[in-house]
């Protein structure tokens, strides 16, 4: 009866060491993804960031584009210009 009672209390001491462990093993995995959430959530932050970065740029390209089909309609019309003076320059010289 005492082997049995021992036996007994070495497997219960087995279990309780093994559920120590087995609590310090969920811990650790519990530690480890609060740091893959954190790390998580700054990624998102920072590619939210780079989303907001890239549609300024798309907005300011758009309006570069604007400004040169602006500019470039704007030159013409200067040249346009300029030859009706060189052609008024050419009628007072003869």
């Amino acid at each position: 009866m005492r082997e049995v009672a021992q036996q007994v209390r070495g497997t219960t001491e087995e279990q309780t060491g093994g559920a120590g462990r087995i609590r310090e093993a969920i811990e650790e995995v519990r530690c480890a993804l609060e740091r893959i959430n954190a790390a998580l959530e700054e990624q998102s932050a920072a590619c939210r960031s780079a989303v907001e970065f890239v549609e300024e740029v798309a907005v300011r390209t758009q309006s570069n584009q604007e400004s040169t089909r602006r500019l470039g309609e704007a030159t013409q019309g200067l040249q346009g210009q300029a030859e009706a003076l060189r052609a008024d320059l050419d009628r007072f010289r003869f």
